[in-house]
């Protein structure tokens, strides 16, 4: 669920009206940070994309002073009616940068998102009182941008925001948090900077692959008894395809997994990266997802033909960290899907799902013989009813409308809301046998109208824009969440 929708439950479950601030949010982590609170959802966006104003701040350290007017965008993650500004500067993979509002003359809001719009992070009063502060370890080379705005709605005023980082340690500096602090490939019990950390002691040797004597018992890595039956210390490596891959069949199917120091580690991305086969069987023109769904790890996916050779490969087409591949076969045969990491000896625990994609849905049966356009998740789009429009929608002869079309899902909630009219609005929701699903007149706030509905099947729906009044005309901003 994205942040919008839960802000909009919130204030529906702590009874704050109908366009009062929800409950704040801490810091969200969108999977390569460690800024604590819950999870940040891939499709958590800002509503119109990135900015084309922000202020560039340079690491490792800068300062600016600004001040939110009546004037200034109200596009933020936030929602509407929170003014911002916009702020972007660049970094590099593990480095952890500190956002703080250090003074303001109002209640702050601060938002980190990454190069693709997503919110990696946020927080309300993490500083001093009423003041926002994010820190956050960046999961990548790139570019990040910084959005200012207000815990209330229509807010102004000046404000100080300090942006610094700390260097990347020359040492693994923990040994048990699940990070490479020092970004040199190896995390925690595995970076030779651990061995003697007693988080990392051993009674036998662990990793077979990192240099290290796990165990100290003067033996290191293949040269350890304890190794010795590792696939990765075997005379004869393992073939990914012929003696390493589990069969498992046509989809669907899924599998919990685990990367371990004994799995065997000379797999299509090279020596050092330990893996997981498995077998699958396709049949001609059959489309089908793999994603890791869940991963201890940032997960890199192969997909290998029945001969061994690679088809394709993805590293973060999944949720945060996660991998995904989508494929259709072109003929009947097997396949291996290959589960690996992308840094080396890394391990831990995955979820990998394996699904079939549907066809694509039969064309949509358009309802009316106008329709305006598509609606699209988080898009704010303006209509105007006027005397040209049609007449004779679903409230009756001489109700002027819109019909608008939009994508939903299986078993989902839709929500519709007129954010703004300068006439008193009614929605109806159609599903595509054009048979009514739902209707609103005052839902919303004032005289606008909001409707929020379950789905029952993946495809196309109708959402008709008209009026409580015959012969009604003017102008109205729709948006919708699928």
């Amino acid at each position: 669920m994205n942040v919008a929708r839960l802000l909009c439950m919130a204030c529906l479950l702590v009874g704050c009206g109908a366009r009062s601030s929800p409950d704040p949010l801490e810091a969200v982590d969108g999977g390569g940070g460690d800024a604590g609170g819950v999870d940040a959802s891939p499709d958590v966006v800002v509503p119109t994309g990135c900015y084309d104003d922000p202020v560039m701040m340079t690491l490792p350290q800068d300062s600016e002073s600004g001040y939110l007017a009546t004037s200034d965008p109200t596009d933020s993650p936030r929602g509407a009616g929170h003014h911002r500004d916009a702020f972007e500067f660049g970094g590099a993979a593990e480095t952890r940068v500190d956002i703080e509002l250090v003074q303001a003359s109002f209640d702050t809001y601060v938002y980190l998102l990454d190069a693709e719009c997503r919110v990696v992070a946020q927080d309300d009063d993490g500083g001093v009182g009423l003041l926002s502060r994010v820190s956050y370890t960046l999961p990548r080379d790139g570019t990040y941008v910084i959005v200012v705005t207000s815990y209330t709605v229509e807010a102004t005023g000046s404000y100080t925001i300090e942006l610094s980082a700390e260097a990347t340690p020359e040492t693994e500096l923990a040994c048990a948090d699940d990070r490479d602090n020092d970004a040199d490939g190896h995390t925690d019990c595995a970076d030779p900077d651990c061995a003697s950390r007693p988080e990392c002691a051993a009674s036998i040797e662990q990793y077979c692959a990192n240099g290290v004597d796990d165990d100290s018992d003067g033996a290191v890595d293949c040269e350890d008894p304890d190794c010795f039956s590792a696939p990765f210390c075997q005379a004869e490596p393992l073939d990914l395809c012929s003696d390493a891959a589990v069969f498992f069949g046509a989809p669907p199917w899924d599998v919990a997994g685990a990367l371990s120091a004994w799995d065997p580690s000379s797999g299509p991305r090279g020596s050092g990266y330990y893996y997981d086969a498995y077998e699958l069987t396709l049949t001609a023109g059959q489309a089908v997802m793999i994603e890791t769904v869940e991963g201890d790890f940032d997960t890199y996916l192969y997909l290998m033909d029945a001969g061994c050779s690679e088809v394709t490969h993805n590293d973060d087409g999944g949720s945060g960290l996660l991998s995904r591949i989508s494929y259709t076969a072109p003929s009947a045969g097997t396949y291996f899907v290959v589960v690996t990491s992308f840094s080396s000896g890394t391990t831990g625990d995955y979820l990998l799902d394996v699904t079939t994609t549907p066809t694509e849905p039969p064309p949509p049966n358009h309802c009316f013989s106008a329709v305006e356009g598509q609606l699209y998740s988080f898009q704010e789009v303006q209509g105007t009813l006027s005397a040209s429009d049609l007449s004779n929608g679903p409230r009756g002869d001489g109700y002027y409308f819109d019909a608008w079309e939009v994508t939903g899902g299986a078993n989902t909630t839709l929500w519709i809301e007129i954010l703004d009219a300068s006439f008193d609005t009614y929605l109806y929701l159609l599903d595509q046998n054009c048979e009514e699903i739902a209707r609103d007149d005052d839902g919303g706030p004032d005289l606008l109208s909001l409707i929020e509905t379950p789905t029952s099947y993946a495809g196309t729906y109708t959402v008709v824009v008209t009026s409580y009044s015959p012969g009604t005309t003017g102008r109205y901003v729709i948006m919708v969440d699928t």
